[in-house]
C-alpha cells in the first residue's frame, strides 16, 4: 500500500553502532505517512521514479520529506492521493542526490520562502536557495515542530539527515537510506 499511516513505530538511526541523537518519548500520538513517489508501483495509477518522496503529518506540521527525482511525478502522484503541496509548513532534504531532491522546483511557486532543511552540502544550498526557497542546513539535531525534529548529518558522504518523531509509544525514523530497526 502506497498511503500508509504509522503509528508509534520504534525505529532508530545508528551510524557505527550508535544511536545519531538521543531524543526522548514524545507525547504526540502518531504520525501520517503518504509516500508520494517510490521506485516500487504499489498502486494502481501512481506512478513511479527512482527515488523517495513523502508527506509527513506530525505535531502540527505538515512536513515534505525529500522531493524525488521528477517534480512533474511528484505533483501527478499527490494530486492523485490528495495532498495539498501547497500547504506544506517546510520540507526536509534528506541528501543532496537526485532522486531524493529533484523536486524543490514544483515548490518555489506554490511556497515561495518556504524553509527548507537539509545537511550542509553548498551545491544543494546554492540550487535550494536559487529556486527563492529558504535552505536551513541541519548541522545539529533541531525540534522543527512539536515532538519533530530534523537528525543532524548521520553519515557520508554524501552527508543525510533524518526526519524523527517523537510519539507517545515510541519514536517513528525516516531517513532516505540509514534506518535500522531494533
Amino acid at each position: 500500500m502506497l498511503a500508509a499511516t504509522l503509528y508509534a513505530a520504534k525505529v532508530h538511526v545508528k551510524t557505527g553502532g550508535e544511536q545519531a541523537a538521543k531524543i526522548p518519548e514524545g507525547s504526540t500520538k502518531g504520525a501520517r505517512l503518504v509516500v508520494l513517489v517510490d521506485n516500487n508501483p504499489y498502486r494502481e495509477g501512481l506512478e513511479t521514479a527512482w527515488g523517495l518522496s513523502a508527506y509527513v503529518e506530525a505535531g502540527g506540521a505538515r512536513i515534505f520529506f525529500d522531493t524525488g527525482p521528477d517534480s512533474a511525478v511528484l505533483k501527478r502522484n499527490a494530486e492523485r492521493l490528495g495532498v495539498d503541496l501547497g500547504r506544506v509548513d517546510f520540507a526536509v532534504a534528506s541528501h543532496a542526490h537526485g532522486g531524493h531532491a529533484g523536486g524543490p522546483k514544483l515548490l518555489a511557486p506554490l511556497k515561495p520562502g518556504l524553509r527548507v532543511y537539509m545537511p550542509p552540502d553548498e551545491g544543494l544550498r546554492r540550487y535550494v536557495e536559487s529556486l527563492g526557497l529558504e535552505p536551513v542546513r541541519a548541522n545539529s539535531t533541531v525540534e522543527v515542530a512539536k515532538d519533530v525534529y530534523v537528525v543532524k548529518p548521520l553519515y557520508g558522504p554524501p552527508l543525510e539527515v533524518a526526519l524523527t518523531i517523537r510519539t507517545s509509544g515510541g519514536r517513528s525514523c525516516w531517513s532516505a537510506a540509514a534506518t535500522q530497526e531494533s
